[in-house]
Order: C-alpha cells, then sequence, then structure tokens
C-alpha cells in the first residue's frame, strides 16, 4: 500500500546517447542493487568481436569482468565480495527496492556465480 520509492534517473552522456558508465562498463544512476554496485560482470552489449563482427542489438548481456578487475576490486577474494554484496542485499530491502525473500534468492545466486568468479585464490590474498 506504499508509494514505490524514488531513484535517479540513468544518466546519459551528453552527445554521446550512451550511458555514463563506471569503471566497470555498467550504467551510473538509476536503481543502485548489488549487482551493479558489487559487480561480478559488466551488464552491456556484448563487444562486435564476440558477435563474428556483427554489431550486436541492443540487448543486455552479462559479460564476466578479467580476473585482474575481480583482484582489484576484492583484493579478499570470494568472502569480501560475499560481505559487500550481502550489504547491498539488506540496503536494498531497507530502502524498499527489494522484498527479502527475493533477496534471499540473489544472496543464493550471488554465492554461486562467486564460486564461478573466484574458482582460485586471488594472488594476493593473505598478504
Amino acid at each position: 500500500g506504499k508509494a514505490p520509492p524514488r531513484a535517479n534517473r540513468l544518466a546519459v552522456s551528453p552527445g554521446r546517447g550512451d550511458y555514463v558508465r563506471d569503471n566497470f562498463g555498467n550504467p551510473v544512476g538509476g536503481i543502485r542493487v548489488p549487482q551493479l554496485d558489487t559487480p561480478l560482470a559488466r551488464y552491456g552489449a556484448a563487444p562486435k568481436e564476440l558477435c563474428n563482427g556483427k554489431e550486436p542489438r541492443r540487448k543486455l548481456s552479462m559479460l564476466p569482468l578479467a580476473r585482474g578487475q575481480l583482484e582489484a576490486a576484492y583484493p579478499g577474494g570470494k568472502s569480501e565480495f560475499l560481505t559487500k554484496f550481502n550489504a547491498g542485499l539488506k540496503a536494498a530491502v531497507r530502502g524498499r527496492w527489494l522484498l527479502r525473500e527475493d533477496a534471499a534468492k540473489q544472496a543464493f545466486h550471488a554465492e554461486k556465480f562467486a564460486s564461478s568468479a573466484f574458482k582460485s585464490p586471488p594472488r594476493n590474498a593473505g598478504k
């Protein structure tokens, strides 16, 4: 029965017609979800070189981050990622952007995706 919260609009680059993107390549602004604020992937159109040289349609795909980006963003590896991701889920529930039961499902999927992304410990773990 409550009105939904308000969010900033996605930021658009003047003259370029594309979204402003963060250092991971994800859009800035809009509803902030843990998948964007604590990313293991970039969300966007696949590069032309991954589409047999054809210009991809404007369809968002989940493109995993490079190992170096993961290590720089989460020097503590999977456990650091999950701590930050789960804090983002709690903030989304508090902000009424996400239902508690949906947050539990997302935490489950994040654990699985993190296990894949962090198959081996980061090179600088324990230093």
